[in-house]
């Protein structure tokens, strides 16, 4: 019977292992592969912004304006983006720290039930 017990906690630990693995790499993934596809069109609006900046006349204030208006646009989406990544950042972190806490309070109970066992 305990031969049986050690085998089911056994079991139960690698499925909890294996589930939080696969829920924290594939999520966490998907969000990075996202914001670095925005991240590159970003990149490539950017630089055809710097494109259309060397054809502004000096003259028309409206052109200037425009292009002014578009450069602060692009630092707040700048900001923006880096504000994702980190959240993404502190999500994973977040994610890592609840499976060793869920880890260390299966080997705790683990031992008490153990030392239950015992007495």
């Amino acid at each position: 019977m305990l031969l049986f017990n050690e085998l089911g906690n056994k079991l139960r630990q690698w499925d909890n292992r294996s589930n939080q693995w696969f829920s924290k790499n594939f999520s966490i993934l998907f969000f990075e592969l996202v914001l670095a596809v925005i991240f590159f069109f970003f990149i490539n609006n950017m630089m055809d912004i710097f494109a259309i900046s060397s054809q502004v006349h000096k003259e028309n204030i409206m052109e200037q304006i425009l292009l002014s208006q578009a450069g602060f646009m692009m630092l707040i989406v700048l900001l923006l983006i880096f504000n994702s990544f980190l959240m993404l950042y502190l999500f994973s972190n977040m994610l890592r720290m609840r499976g060793i806490l869920k880890n260390l309070d299966y080997t705790m109970s683990r031992r008490r039930n153990d030392n239950r066992d015992e007495e």
